[in-house]
């Protein structure tokens, strides 16, 4: 299991009563749900894996940005609206989405994004455990028409792609653990990572990530390209959270090394 991935007493009843639901007499309704989460899972992950490059290249340059006109530059010029479209459109395809019509452009209008949104809602692609692929392509497109940005609004963007990335891959860890357990059936499978891996630790892991970005862009650099090992990473935002006084989660080295 991954760094900070949680599979606590919650995911083990869960998984141990999901795997008497195999044998009972909803079986089938139970084979549903859970092909359904295994597919949605499946799907937000390689999105999340191929955005992953894209994303780490996202944040350097933001960071590289703040070190070169000031944390307080107003209205610097959001130069990664064609990354964006890059990033939204990966994601896209790893959901199975392909049709040219959906695919975003870096020039599409607000009014063009919003109704490209309505329509790929419409489609049902993210339930359940595709959320965080719906999450991240709406952020994407919500932040596209933006011709200029403060660095702290890219930094908050940069970071909470990565996190919405992150954690479709923590799900994904969790539910092959999970699996073991239950016999592949998953129908509580959802509630329980949620139980064991609550909100507010990613939300947290967005505020150190942005500090990260905004702050120190030479150590985020290394981080992204590799130079440096798990355990300096994860002693490195130990030493961010006190000083930001915010609770650390561990985990944050699966950003980088992962």
């Amino acid at each position: 299991m991954p760094i900070g991935v949680v599979f606590g007493d919650k995911s083990m009843k869960a998984a141990e009563a999901d795997m008497v639901a195999t044998i009972g007499q909803n079986r089938d309704i139970n084979k549903a749900q859970s092909a359904g989460y295994v597919t949605a899972t499946g799907t937000s992950a390689r999105a999340a894996s191929e955005a992953q490059p894209l994303l780490n290249e996202m944040a350097i340059n933001v960071s590289k940005t703040v070190a070169g006109k000031g944390f307080d530059t107003p209205g610097v010029t959001f130069a990664g609206r064609a990354q964006l479209a890059n990033v939204g459109n990966t994601i896209l395809r790893s959901l199975g989405v392909s049709d040219p019509k959906y695919m975003l452009s870096e020039a599409d209008t607000r009014q063009a994004l919003a109704e490209k949104f309505n329509a790929i809602q419409s489609l049902g692609l993210a339930r359940g455990a595709g959320q965080e692929s719906l999450g991240a392509l709406q952020a994407v497109m919500a932040s596209m028409p933006q011709t200029t940005m403060p660095p702290e609004a890219q930094a908050q963007l940069a970071a909470q792609l990565l996190m919405l990335s992150k954690k479709s891959r923590d799900r994904e860890a969790h539910m092959n653990e999970y699996g073991h357990i239950s016999q592949n059936s998953f129908a509580r499978a959802n509630e329980a990572f949620e139980t064991d891996n609550p909100n507010n630790n990613y939300l947290s892991q967005v505020t150190m990530l942005k500090d990260l970005i905004l702050k120190d862009p030479k150590a985020g650099e290394m981080m992204a390209t590799g130079r440096v090992s798990a355990k300096q990473i994860e002693d490195a935002f130990r030493a961010r959270a006190e000083r930001l006084k915010q609770p650390y989660v561990p985990g944050l080295s699966q950003y980088f090394t992962r």
